[in-house]
């Protein structure tokens, strides 16, 4: 099982599922929201951080690691810039506007990503 979210929501939920082994964010005995070691490399940087919000923030400004590169080492495994592998789309009938957000909010502003316009001229160009 993996959960990268650090809400209670989620991780009281994981209470109900049967799994070998969680990688990520759980309740812990005391019911706080705690992580798998294993997952520590990308929770030490979150709200959940065993070290508190203001570490958690300094070691965001300090990490040059990619989200992929923190999750896959975490998980064991590498991450050399693969492309993503995404399955042809299924026909949904869905029609309609596409919005995009390309702010980031202050617990997370190096999401703010460089290529929103580009993504916006894509996608008109496709119609």
């Amino acid at each position: 099982m993996i959960n990268l979210e650090d809400d209670r929501e989620t991780s009281s939920f994981l209470k109900e599922l049967k799994f070998k082994q969680l990688f990520g964010a759980y309740l812990n005995g005391d019911d706080k929201l705690a992580y798998t070691s294993d997952s520590r490399h990308w929770f030490d940087l979150s709200l959940i951080s065993a070290y508190g919000r203001e570490e958690a923030d300094r070691l965001k400004l300090l990490n040059r690691r990619t989200y992929q590169e923190l999750i896959f080492d975490g998980l064991g495994l590498g991450f050399c810039g693969e492309r993503y592998y995404l399955p042809p789309p299924l026909s949904t009938g869905l029609q309609g506007d596409v919005a995009i957000s390309c702010t980031a909010g202050p617990v997370w502003p190096m999401k703010k990503w460089a290529y929103y316009d580009e993504l916006k001229n894509e996608l008109e160009l496709g119609g």
